[in-house]
């Protein structure tokens, strides 16, 4: 099991060792409650979670890190908080020194490091992102566990900023950004296909196709008939690909911004942080309930009344504004069951308590006042099957 508080701790205003090799076992934890942490091996440092009130010092040939699963944490008060795996919690400066090797537990989230400034120095941290983050009252909160002999450990904890919203489509280009505009023959009616983008489709999970020559040429000709409809009918279970123009590129420009702003971009990309939150809050949630399943009504009233952390509740609300903006773009329920399913796949993965669309359900059910049309609890017995609005 993973502990929820430190299992070593040092004491005093500098914690320091200096050795040949430095040895932390799977899962262990240190915290430095008072002060400053040095860890200084000549050959090997193999690190767990570290958590240190003043400036944090790792020096050593090879810093081998043992990546762990998601799990809980104890908070002060004895309150449980999601935890996203191994992180290393500074209320300093941070340097380290020597080579990053991954170790610990297979496919395993990714470390995480934070500090008040949001920086580091040294060569093992060359390249890392560092999570600036408020360590306020750190002693206080170490040392806040439910009984005198419990040290807590710190965790990265920072919500996410926005990533700029992407520039608007500059025009046709490519494969991808298509205006299949002609030019309109003389005394003839006609329809200009609108400009698309099939690769911000994809990147919401809809799958997405261009125009076709013999659509741009009915459409010229006066008819403009989409049929994304399989050709052979053994097909309709499958996913189809749905026809890129026939939704509003601002609509999905739009969409693209809010996903980019809870999941990040490709190239700094969150997901395993949404996901190890998400599962930490809903094994909570059944924990709690003493259910076997997940229950919508009830992880809802857990997400108003029960949830520790703030971070959890307004992640929940915006996967579901997701969702209620990808029904808006005129999907058919088959292609926004499809999409919702491939977008909230990683956040349900093999082996949870719960399935892809037990969760969402769950988040489509959040804000009651507003159903998602494309929702299949909607379409199976009406709006009238949410419950009414509660106080929570």
């Amino acid at each position: 099991p993973i502990p929820d508080r430190a299992t070593i701790v040092g004491r005093g205003d500098a914690v320091e060792f200096h050795v040949r090799d430095f040895i932390m076992c799977q899962n262990e934890k240190l915290t430095a409650a008072d002060g400053s942490l040095l860890i200084d091996a000549t050959r090997d440092a193999v690190l767990g979670d570290l958590s240190s009130i003043g400036d944090m010092d790792v020096s050593a040939t090879t810093i081998t890190l043992q990546l762990r699963d998601a799990a809980t944490l104890l908070g002060p008060d004895g309150a449980v908080l999601p935890d996203a795996g191994l992180d290393f919690v500074s209320g300093g400066a941070m340097n380290w020194d020597g080579v990053l090797v991954f170790g610990g537990a297979a496919g395993a989230p990714d470390a995480l490091w934070g500090n008040p400034n949001g920086t580091a120095t040294g060569s093992a941290l060359a390249g890392v992102p560092i999570t600036e983050m408020e360590v306020a009252d750190t002693t206080g909160t170490l040392l806040a566990g439910v009984t005198p002999d419990v040290v807590l450990d710190l965790r990265v904890n920072a919500k996410p900023t926005p990533p700029p919203p992407p520039p608007p489509p500059s025009g046709p280009s490519g494969e991808e950004l298509i205006d299949p505009r002609a030019v309109p023959p003389e005394f003839k009616d006609f329809v200009i296909p609108e400009v698309y983008d099939v690769q911000l489709l994809r990147q919401i999970a809809v799958a997405a196709r261009g125009v076709g020559d013999n659509i741009a040429r009915g459409a010229v000709q006066g008819r403009y008939v989409y049929s994304d409809l399989p050709a052979d009918p053994a097909s309709f279970g499958d996913v189809l690909a749905s026809t890129a123009s026939r939704f509003d590129v601002h609509a999905v420009i739009g969409l693209v911004e809010e996903y980019d702003a809870l999941f990040g971009t490709p190239e700094f990309d969150r997901t395993g942080d949404i996901a190890a939150l998400m599962s930490a809050s809903v094994n909570q949630y059944m924990s709690i309930a003493e259910a076997r399943t997940l229950d919508a009504n009830g992880y809802r009233t857990y997400l108003f009344e029960q949830a520790p952390d703030p971070m959890i509740t307004s992640t929940a609300v915006a996967l579901n504004s997701i969702l209620s903006r990808l029904c808006a773009l005129g999907l058919t329920q088959q292609e926004y069951l499809a999409a919702r399913r491939s977008m909230l796949a990683p956040l349900a993965p093999e082996g949870s308590a719960y399935s892809v669309d037990e969760f969402a359900l769950a988040i489509e059910t959040i804000e009651l006042d507003r159903p998602i049309p494309c929702s299949t609890r909607t379409y199976e017995a009406g709006p009238g099957s949410f419950p009414p609005p509660t106080d929570g």
